[in-house]
């Protein structure tokens, strides 16, 4: 799993089938950006080790799950330092902040990367988002 991660502490375009949605305009994103992470990325690591742990602790595979667990923990806190916008109350796909997709503030959310009440500001901002 730590070959995905980057200098940047967090995950980039990966090298096969990389598609996240049909609207998700991923090669858009990193074109413009200097970052070449991408946060969507990044949390969908985070959310899927944050359920793999407990089975993994099931099959007694406590260590497995502890560095699974501490490299999804340090990828998350990467994410909220570096791409949250406090002024707009998002989190931006890189950690230039010039793209806020639904996909990354959905992500945000799911993993709890704010706390509860401002994860209802963000779900309040995409529901009211026409763009």
């Amino acid at each position: 799993l730590e070959q995905q991660q980057n200098a940047e502490k967090m995950i980039g375009s990966l090298p096969y089938l990389d598609f996240l949605d049909s609207f998700y305009r991923k090669e858009d994103i990193l074109k413009n950006s200097s970052s070449k992470s991408l946060v969507p990325h990044t949390l969908f690591f985070v959310y899927t080790v944050e359920q793999i742990a407990p089975l993994l602790r099931a099959f007694n595979r406590t260590a497995e799950a502890d560095r699974f667990l501490k490299l999804a923990q340090e990828m998350k806190a990467t994410v909220v330092q570096k791409c949250y916008d406090p002024a707009k109350k998002l989190f931006s796909d890189t950690a230039d902040k010039k793209f806020f997709s639904h996909h990354a503030n959905i992500l945000a959310v799911l993993t709890d990367c704010v706390p509860k009440e401002e994860q209802k500001t963000i779900l309040k901002k995409l529901l009211a988002d026409t763009t």
